[in-house]
């Protein structure tokens, strides 16, 4: 008779695990019986994070203590379990919600109960426990769940004392999301409390448990006998032996066209000598996927290797989640009288963090897939299905057998192997395999962002990032038996309500390493993170009782002269060094000829050593000697401003004096001048020596203006090569120069440190983003995103520092420290990403040597700001904090830099204020300046002719609690002052 059988493939997935271990010994969570209290239970609880699709079944490991002879102590054994699902409570970190989103009390009947033959530390049994669920519970993707579990007995006086086992117990930082709570009920839950052991150090539980989504894959025929003739779906090729560590595995080249990263995985193989289309004995505890470089043919430097091969791992996964499904028979060309291999297609979607993004254009990469077995020796070991190779595919060359290294890991070379063909050289056979991409949605925005300067994009069109500016080396390299040396980036922002900062993101790169899906092969241990307070910038301008590095200060004669120091005409005067060190600031002071301003479109600003007078010559006089500094200085990187007036004379070298020419007295700043500083020496005698370049040097000219001091010689112009002339006015006085050389710190710096946090790197979250550029000065790194969510315990909060600060402005720090075994310097060094449109001063950067701790006071002079290296613009580093939004009152977005949300958390529009005597639910104050106007709210009643028409004004305001409303008060003014004899308040207007 004609008649099929058929079946379907079960597609079963763990989307989490946490399995059992053994040296723990379980926690209790059944119920029992109180003589004061009656019956009651101990709940357990632990989350996960929803890996995609539903959950089908709920796995959990367990045990029950045993009495003194080893005997279980099972009661009255377990009657049911009581499993449910809750949410994070919003409120609180780390905490489920006290009610449940979904529950259900299951037999022990409907249970599967598996002796899994491991004994815990206590020798007690563990056992697997598996539920499938009646109906599959609906998880949303990325989302964070907590799994309870309660044991109850037939008879709760007579307890089953079992207990779920752990699987870890270690500290908060090893802790896999958050630690295992528990609570106790009836008459009501209490509340749930975050299991914690020890105090030095306090340790923390995970339970063990796995949640597994499962599926149908297409039905198959078992058997068929159709009236016609029928032959099932097969496939040609062989399965290439391809195991993790044994003698083989294998890998074929692929072409990529375009820049979307890889997502998911799809491949094809069977289980060598395996026929049936059920699960062999043994399936691969999980699979070991790479991506290659490729070695062209004839690229190899060994002659003798004529093919091409992969070169080195760039990227690697593992993948134990996998999906399978039986899909037919592969027939093997060499033999293909050997029965049929059952043929299966394995699926695997790899997880957003750790996609393959390759480079842009047409590349050619290299894929290794290989079956890992962590037990045994399979007797059906797997193997990688071959195909026919497609002669006009763009992947132009054989697949390969790899033979050493046979255990890829990031970062090794392709040692040997050779490449797969069959029955000769020229017939070619590839791998059976497909990589597929995702459409990546648009990156939403961080919430509740207290601070935010993202990095900029060169083109926001783009579609793989490329960031403006270069990454600022911030890491430190402990060295083993001396004290800590670090290269620091700080960058300011402005607190901006009192709630505490709760997440950190910042972006950073490594230097050097610019090939995307690369992993540097050192990298940081520890992050340091700091918080600093803030000392504001000066003005940048002199004023007479400010410090000095010189003899005195020579301040400008308003009766005196202008000497003029345009273009050519170079002039300088002498100072003494009277403390050692930098000269940072340089101040003097000049005036425009006639007063008729032009344009100073650059400085050029020496400094010379001293050639004193000879003793023996009574006409010699000293003057600058050498060159030992120099610098060209352009707008923007000098101020001036309008010092005083006088009438006061100008002179060029070699023309008539010009009387009473002009009144106005201006000052020039150079300040924060950039390296190489000129380092001069207490004691010593040096000339600063000075010329301007102009704009229109005909018709405008500009003097250095005299002082009404003399010290030492008088001052000189000329220059080295034709000498130098003293400077004299008309009656053949000597001249000097009104100058004031400085070493004080002209811009904001962070001085002293307040909090400080060292972060274990596997907390850091991390995420390549895209590319740096700047102008091909720097190389193109890649560019990676990092977050830390802190503990409640770490959290940083700002309100409580502002006394220890200025302007309510704090400095974030942070630094990668690597293992002391990398020596002075990493490879690829950390650098912090800068990002222009700087916010207030620039970012920073300083050296320093030995323990940094809370308390620590910088030298300010060690401190650089952050420059560009070619046009000297000021430059901030990209991060962003934000706050949890339970600590949210209430907020106003505005848009800021390219769609990023910034939140003014309590300093928007509205406050809220609490009281003694009262709680304001809203208040929005009054504007009593100037351009605060009323709007006219006129009920006018019958009796009185009305001005003008009725007025009803609304408003609106945010519920923030549920109390409710018990007063309402209302600011007003009457127009003009004036009171209406009557003054009342009609009941029916309000």
């Amino acid at each position: 008779m004609a008649f099929e059988l058929t079946s379907r493939m079960t597609l079963t997935a763990n989307k989490w695990l946490q399995p059992p271990n053994q040296e723990l010994p379980g926690l209790h969570c059944h119920d029992y019986f109180t003589l004061t209290s009656g019956h009651e239970w101990t709940t357990i609880a632990d989350d996960w994070r929803c890996d995609g699709g539903d959950v089908t079944e709920i796995h959990w490991w367990g045990n029950y203590e045993t009495d003194a002879g080893g005997n279980e102590i099972r009661g009255s054994e377990i009657r049911h379990f009581h499993l449910s699902i809750h949410n994070p409570d919003p409120t609180v970190n780390c905490l489920p919600e006290q009610n449940e989103i979904w529950g259900i009390d299951v037999p022990l009947g409907d249970v599967t109960v598996i002796d899994t033959g491991m004994l815990n530390n206590e020798n007690s049994k563990i056992y697997r426990y598996e539920y499938i669920l009646t109906n599959p519970f609906p998880q949303e993707l990325d989302r964070y769940y907590w799994l309870d579990i309660t044991a109850f007995a037939n008879d709760p006086q007579d307890p089953a004392r079992w207990r779920w086992q752990e699987s870890k117990r270690d500290i908060r930082a090893n802790i896999t999301l958050c630690p295992a709570v528990k609570r106790t009920e009836p008459p009501v839950p209490g509340p749930w409390q975050t299991i914690i052991w020890g105090l030095d150090p306090e340790r923390y539980s995970d339970m063990a448990f796995a949640i597994l989504s499962t599926g149908f894959g297409p039905g198959y025929v078992k058997w068929s006998q159709k009236p016609e003739p029928y032959r099932p779906k097969a496939f040609d090729g062989w399965n290439e032996l391809s195991v993790y560590t044994w003698n083989q595995i294998v890998a074929d080249d692929w072409f990529c066209d375009t820049d979307n990263p890889v997502t998911d995985v799809h491949w094809w193989g069977s289980f060598l000598g395996w026929s049936c289309e059920d699960n062999p004995p043994q399936i691969p505890d999980s699979f070991h996927i790479a991506i290659w470089t490729d070695v062209p043919a004839g690229a190899d430097p060994n002659p003798d290797v004529w093919f091409s091969h992969p070169g080195t791992v760039i990227w690697e996964t593992v993948c134990n989640n996998y999906a399978y499904r039986f899909v037919g028979w592969d027939i093997d060309p060499r033999d293909p009288n050997a029965p049929p291999e059952a043929c299966f297609e394995f699926d695997y979607d790899i997880p957003e963090a750790e996609w393959f993004k390759q480079k842009p254009g047409g590349n050619i990469y290299w894929i290794s897939i290989a079956a890992q077995y962590t037990t045994g020796t399979p007797f059906y070991p797997w193997g990688w299905k071959t195909r026919l190779r497609d002669l006009n595919s763009r992947a132009l060359d054989d697949a390969v057998r790899i033979f050493n290294p046979t255990d890829p890991v990031l970062g090794i070379p392709y040692m040997f192997g050779e490449p797969i063909y069959w029955p000769t050289r020229t017939m070619s056979w590839d791998m059976a395999f497909e990589l597929t991409t995702k459409e990546i949605p648009p990156k939403p925005p961080m919430p509740h962002l207290k601070w935010s300067q993202p990095p900029i994009e060169v083109d926001p069109n783009s579609e793989i990032p490329e960031y403006s500016g270069w990454d600022q080396p911030s890491y430190a390299t402990p060295i083993a038996g001396t004290s800590d040396t670090m290269r620091i980036v700080a960058d300011d922002y402005r607190c901006l309500g009192s709630m505490p900062v709760t997440s950190i993101h910042w972006w950073g790169s490594y230097f050097g390493m610019t090939q995307p899906g690369m992993i540097p092969p050192q990298l940081p241990t520890t992050w340091k993170i700091g918080f600093w307070s803030n000392v504001p910038a000066p003005d940048g301008e002199w004023d007479l009782g400010d410090p000095h590095k010189m003899h005195d200060p020579q301040l400008p004669d308003p009766c005196g002269w202008d000497l003029d120091f345009t273009s050519i005409n170079k002039s300088g005067d002498d100072w003494r060094c009277t403390e050692s060190g930098p000269v940072r600031d340089i101040h003097f002071w000049y005036s425009w000829r006639g007063d008729v301003v032009g344009t100073i479109e650059a400085i050029k600003v020496e400094i010379y050593d001293n050639v004193p007078e000879d003793p023996g010559d009574p006409t010699s006089y000293s003057h600058p000697g050498t060159v030992q500094w120099s610098q060209d200085f352009l707008p923007g990187q000098f101020t001036t401003r309008l010092w005083g007036q006088g009438d006061q004379g100008f002179m060029t070298a070699g023309q008539t004096p010009l009387t009473n020419d002009h009144k106005n007295i201006y000052q020039c700043n150079i300040v924060n001048i950039p390296p190489p500083l000129f380092y001069q020496t207490a004691g010593e005698i040096y000339w600063l020596v000075i010329t301007i370049q102009l704009r229109d040097p005909l018709n405008t000219r500009i003097g250095w203006k005299t002082t009404d001091t003399l010290f030492e010689d008088a001052a000189v112009f000329g220059n080295a090569a034709g000498g130098w002339s003293p400077w004299t006015d008309p009656d053949g006085n000597s001249l000097d120069l009104a100058f004031v050389i400085t070493d004080d710190v002209s811009y904001s710096y962070p001085e002293k440190l307040l909090w400080q946090l060292d972060v274990p790197a596997d907390l850091v979250e991390v995420e390549e983003v895209g590319t740096d550029f700047y102008h091909n000065y720097y190389p193109n790194d890649v560019a990676f995103q990092y977050t830390l969510h802190l503990n409640p315990d770490e959290y940083f909060w700002q309100g409580d520092y502002l006394e220890d600060t200025t302007d309510d402005i704090f400095w974030l720090s942070i630094v990668a420290v690597y293992d002391s075994a990398v020596g002075t310097d990493p490879e690829f060094p950390w650098g912090w990403k800068t990002r222009p449109w700087h916010w207030m001063d620039d970012a920073v950067t300083f050296p320093f040597e030995g323990p940094l701790d809370p308390g620590t006071v910088l030298d300010p002079h060690t401190i650089t700001p952050i420059k560009d290296p070619l046009y000297f613009e000021s430059f901030d580093v990209a991060f962003e904090l934000d706050t949890d939004p339970n600590y949210i009152k209430w907020e106003q977005p505005f848009i800021g830099i390219r769609r990023w949300p910034h939140y003014e958390d309590e300093k928007s529009m509205a406050t809220v204020v609490t009281t003694t005597e009262n709680v304001i639910k809203w208040a929005q104050a009054p504007d009593l300046t100037d351009t605060g106007v009323d709007v006219d709210a006129t009920h006018t009643p019958q009796f009185v002719p009305p001005p003008y028409d009725p007025q009803l004004l609304a408003d609106d305001f945010k519920c923030i609690s549920a109390d409710t409303i018990d007063d309402i008060h209302v600011y007003g003014s009457w127009m003009g002052d004036n009171l209406p004899g009557y003054d009342v308040i009609d009941p029916a207007a309000v």
